[in-house]
């Protein structure tokens, strides 16, 4: 689980720096959507794995125990213990910019979603449709793969740090998995 989440931790990043840096993927836009369509499917199962690794673990009474008291460097340094708090700091940097993230590009998308209907570009913005251009339906999918990108790094790199972690744990316990 560790390479696979590592995987789209890489995938994740690339299709979000491909946002900002405006270079087309693939020749028609439409067929990232297909891509991004399958990484919203794959980004779960290591998130999933990470939460089921985690609940039904070790020290489960611990963790009940722990929940009781919330400080985000505990926190860290529970999930994570083997990892530097540098890494906590860059995960806390990360949440902020992807709350912005999303929050400027949900703004950006307020004239509508970008779609294709009848072979024309158009923004549905709750059914009232408006034909654009080949060049704004192209932004306009730009910044909505921006908004779900970088909630794709969220969710692959934290299982990614935690997998990690627990191979960092186990290499130190002699338990080569």
């Amino acid at each position: 689980m560790l390479y696979f989440s590592m995987f789209l931790t890489i995938i994740s990043v690339v299709a979000h720096l491909s946002t900002y840096l405006g270079i087309y993927l693939f020749n028609e836009y439409y067929k990232i959507f297909s891509f991004s369509y399958v990484i919203h499917g794959l980004i779960f199962i290591p998130f999933f794995a990470m939460v089921f690794k985690s609940s039904f673990g070790k020290n489960k009474i611990e963790r009940i125990k722990f929940l009781e008291s919330f400080n985000p460097a505990i926190i860290f340094k529970r999930y994570f213990p083997n990892i530097n708090y540098k890494v906590g700091l860059i995960l806390i940097a990360l949440f902020i910019y992807v709350f912005f993230n999303f929050y400027s590009s949900v703004n950006k998308l307020g004239n509508g979603s970008p779609g294709i209907l009848d072979g024309k570009y158009i923004l549905n913005n709750h059914g009232e449709i408006t034909e654009v251009d080949k060049k704004q339906y192209v932004e306009m999918c730009y910044i909505q793969l921006k908004a779900f990108s970088g909630h794709w790094i969220i969710f692959s790199v934290i299982p990614f740090i935690y997998f990690l972690d627990r191979r960092k744990e186990n290499i130190k316990n002699g338990n080569i998995e």
